[in-house]
């Protein structure tokens, strides 16, 4: 499966630079059109990291919910017409996400704490 999606964008980059890479399809448009690619990484990256960065501040039994209704947009995953490739990218962006997601992140274990108290400190 793919790495987690760390938030880190140079780890993150590699990642998916070497997952995309293992595709025949992305092997080939990277030595067709390496800017294109390299640019195509970089929108990959961000819309990860803005979807796992959205799903920290969710319950984990929520996260589910939040991506069903992406995974279901007609035709996600079907690379015709003009911008099949970009569909194609935003759905695999959000896999990744997803499987971080639902692997853990660092902050779930804090959607089990109760607070019995609130302090506010102002200066």
């Amino acid at each position: 499966g793919l790495p987690p999606v760390t938030l880190d964008a140079v780890v993150d980059r590699l990642q998916a630079a070497r997952a995309l890479g293992a595709e025949a399809w992305g092997k080939q448009w990277a030595q067709r059109d390496r800017r294109g690619f390299e640019f195509a990484l970089d929108q990959v990256v961000d819309a990860a990291q803005t979807w796992v960065r959205r799903m920290q501040s969710m319950a984990p039994a929520q996260r589910p919910a939040y991506l069903a209704p992406a995974r279901e947009v007609p035709g996600a995953c079907v690379p015709q017409g003009p911008d099949g490739r970009e569909r194609l990218l935003l759905a695999w962006a959000l896999e990744w996400a997803g499987s971080t997601a639902v692997a853990g992140l660092p902050g779930d274990p804090l959607f089990d704490l109760r607070p019995s108290a609130l302090v506010v400190v102002t200066a």
